[in-house]
């Protein structure tokens, strides 16, 4: 069950954000849409990976950062809207940071910690076009995207730590000691 709620969200992922812009939607609009489905799909596949590895402790750890990074950023968006940083380029309110940016970053930067460069970079590449739709479509500055970025960044920092799949056991039995190494490839 795990492998196939993963390869759903794989498998969504890419039909959005390849095939999309080949359907009635004008370009535009599908890079907009693109950058929707990527923030809610980065954080489903760190969070999948989580349940494949059968990692609870990684799961706790994905739950306290995605959790802390939407309440750190939707405080910042209420407290900043009647300021000249609430205003997005587009007229629009809530403009301080970027909660689109902030959550692909979020999973991309809790994949890149907990698991290494092989789950990091492709999630960030795709935070990174995530982060472009924002700017592209005029919802955010430039700042509110940076602003999206360091927080995600800063909260897997404090929450999160590397995946260690080895387990070292001590033991004692008669006249020695027992020291079990075991390593999960």
């Amino acid at each position: 069950m795990k492998k196939l709620v993963l390869y759903f969200v794989k498998c969504f992922t890419f039909v959005c954000c390849l095939f999309l812009p080949l359907s009635n939607v004008s370009a535009k609009d599908a890079i907009y849409t693109c950058g929707d489905v990527l923030q809610i799909a980065i954080p489903a596949y760190a969070f999948g990976v989580t349940l494949i590895k059968d990692d609870h402790e990684g799961s706790k750890q994905f739950a306290y950062s995605c959790i802390s990074t939407a309440v750190v950023v939707n405080g910042l968006k209420y407290a900043t809207d009647d300021t000249p940083l609430g205003r997005r380029p587009n007229g629009g309110r809530h403009s301080f940071p970027s909660g689109h940016t902030s959550s692909a970053f979020q999973g991309a930067f809790f994949l890149q910690k907990r698991y290494g460069w092989k789950y990091g970079v492709p999630a960030m590449a795709l935070a990174g076009f995530t982060a472009y739709t924002r700017l592209h479509g005029k919802y955010h500055h430039g700042r509110d995207v940076a602003a999206g970025i360091g927080i995600a960044f800063l909260l897997n920092w404090i929450f999160v730590e590397k995946f260690n799949n080895e387990n070292i056991q001590f033991g004692s039995s008669g006249d020695g000691i027992n020291v079990t190494l075991t390593k999960t490839f």
